[in-house]
């Protein structure tokens, strides 16, 4: 009964894949410092705007090796002296559509530290999967005007005792190296790692694709964490799952009566009768059989055993 238990089960059950979600949050800076490197002023802010939605269109979904499967979700804020969020996490092509539409140059100072505090609260509230792994891309020059919000380094590190991965992109060539390492994650040679959105050096705007792919590898580096995570909710089981568990049930209920049955119906064998009247050879040495209930509740012991 239970071999055959196991064998539709093995039909009807997919090899079990670990969910892997992923959240990736962009906090994108369109101050002044970012808008004057570019003529006409804000024109590097669209360049940037193209360096994330080909970043974004890199996530895909993807399973890996039949083990674990990721699943994107993206949002993201821009900012200045103020930030205005411009995305709450949600599948690609939505983030595309909506960051085309809402990403402008805001001008004015440039507030790290309140960037990063923000930042780091929009990411907790990610209603979807409060065991993603989280990540967040930071693009900026590193020049301040202020810190109203405690400093770049208390805020990053906030982000980070969150768990929160940041990665620190330059917007291009002109930047306060200083500024962006204390922005990164550690070790700052994988979590800035000269990595940079637009080159202005050829004299035109070239996204640099090679920042994103090296990036992207990173995080799905990290994809290994994912398979410690089991998702046991009996809201996220499948169908087939759903069957196995009900033949289990139905077998194992089956074995537990005939189990009683034969504990209850089946004698013990009875004493041995008279010696015949011809040469009998000599009788066997006594052997003491268990009592019937001590053979059911053997039974059933190994049943409940095998159920848990």
């Amino acid at each position: 009964m239970f071999f055959f238990c196991v064998c539709v089960c093995a039909c009807v059950l997919p090899p079990e894949k670990n969910e892997c979600p992923i959240d990736v949050y962009f906090t994108i800076d369109t101050s002044e410092t970012i808008a004057l490197q570019e003529p006409p002023p804000g024109s590097l802010v669209e360049s940037i705007k193209k360096f994330t939605e080909e970043f974004v269109q890199r996530l895909d979904d993807a399973e890996f090796k039949g083990v674990v499967r990721l699943k994107w979700k993206i949002g993201g804020l821009h900012f200045s002296q103020t930030q205005r969020v411009f995305s709450n996490f949600t599948l690609k092509d939505e983030f595309i559509t909506v960051s085309d539409r809402k990403i402008s140059y805001l001008g004015k100072g440039t507030y790290i530290d309140c960037a990063l505090s923000n930042m780091t609260r929009k990411i907790l509230e990610s209603p979807l999967y409060p065991r993603a792994l989280r990540f967040a891309v930071v693009i900026t020059d590193g020049h301040v005007t202020g810190n109203p919000c405690k400093g770049i380094k208390e805020a990053a590190e906030k982000a980070r005792d969150e768990n929160i991965r940041i990665f620190v992109v330059a917007a291009s060539k002109n930047v306060d190296e200083t500024g962006l390492k204390e922005i990164a994650s550690s070790p700052s040679t994988v979590y800035r790692d000269n990595f940079m959105a637009v080159d202005l050096s050829q004299g035109k705007p070239l996204i640099q694709t090679d920042t994103i792919d090296r990036i992207i590898k990173t995080m799905v580096t990290h994809r290994q964490t994912c398979r410690d995570i089991k998702h046991d909710s009996w809201a996220t089981r499948t169908k087939g799952e759903y069957l196995c568990v009900c033949i289990y049930v139905v077998a194992s209920f089956f074995y537990f009566v005939l189990c009683f049955f034969d504990c209850i119906f089946v004698s013990v064998q009875g004493d041995p009768g008279r010696p015949g009247f011809s040469y009998p050879g000599p009788r066997g040495p006594s052997v003491t059989d268990p009592p019937p209930t001590a053979l059911c509740l053997l039974t059933l012991a190994s049943w409940s055993d095998t159920l848990t």
